[in-house]
């Protein structure tokens, strides 16, 4: 038990050494939930907002959430609040522009989902049920397809064809 304490608290203690605030240019907006950070130092990192995951660009509101997030912060300074470093190298974190939460935004007007796997946001997923109930943006279809089923789906279509 002592051990699992122990280990708790260094992972705790890991990630809050890591989090960081970050500001600069936002542009190249490539989805619903990633951009690239232009720093004033002149370093640039490429950023996967945090707790939300929107739909692929071929998937329906792809575009629509890319277009939305871009209008929103495309040549904007932004405020980053980095958590962690993702699998692909992308700092992952919170957005900001002036003071209003963009993952947040994105998620209530409908171009995200709350990403469950990766966040327990409690707040975030009120926001969710209200855009849900409001039929916002993606909850306007009857079945909208969450992007992390969209791309299993895909992955297991690419296995059945590379066995075929």
């Amino acid at each position: 038990m002592k051990k699992i304490l122990i280990l708790t608290i260094l992972i705790a203690a890991q990630s809050l050494a890591f989090a960081q605030k970050v500001s600069g240019v936002a542009s190249n907006v490539h989805d619903g939930d990633t951009f690239w950070l232009n720093k004033p130092d002149g370093t640039v990192l490429k950023i996967r907002l945090a707790s939300i995951d929107a739909p692929e660009l071929a998937q329906a509101y792809g575009k629509a959430s890319r277009d939305f997030l871009k209008k929103l912060i495309d040549q904007k300074t932004v405020v980053v609040d980095v958590q962690e470093k993702d699998k692909y190298q992308r700092s992952v974190g919170v957005v900001f522009l002036n003071n209003e939460n963009i993952n947040r935004a994105l998620v209530a007007n409908g171009y995200a989902w709350h990403y469950l796997k990766y966040s327990r946001d409690a707040e975030l997923s009120k926001i969710e049920a209200d855009a849900k109930m409001k039929k916002k943006g993606l909850w306007h279809d009857e079945k909208p397809l969450s992007p992390w089923q969209y791309r299993a789906d895909k992955r297991a279509a690419q296995k059945i064809k590379m066995a075929a």
